[in-house]
């Protein structure tokens, strides 16, 4: 739990697009080739979000031959668990 998974783009238009978008804003570029990301619901399963559908899936039959990365959030204040306003 409080994990994040970040999706590399395949090269398909709507990636391409997002990540041109990420570079134009300032993003490195191996940073801007992640174009899709999901939180973690611990385990091998995640709720994909692919407007207008969510469904939760499982992540190892998913993204099988893709190239993910799993990160986590670094702030000691969310580490608390501390409310942040």
């Amino acid at each position: 739990m409080g994990y994040f998974i970040l999706v590399r783009n395949e090269g398909g238009w709507f990636g391409n697009a997002i990540e041109k978008k990420q570079l134009a804003s300032g993003f490195i570029p191996e940073d801007a080739k992640y174009t899709h990301v999901e939180v973690s619901g611990g385990g091998r399963h995640s709720v994909r979000i692919a407007p207008p559908r969510s469904k939760v899936i499982d992540i190892v039959k998913t993204y099988k031959n893709r190239y993910i990365k799993i990160v986590k959030y670094d702030n000691e204040d969310y580490e608390k668990k501390v409310d942040i306003k």
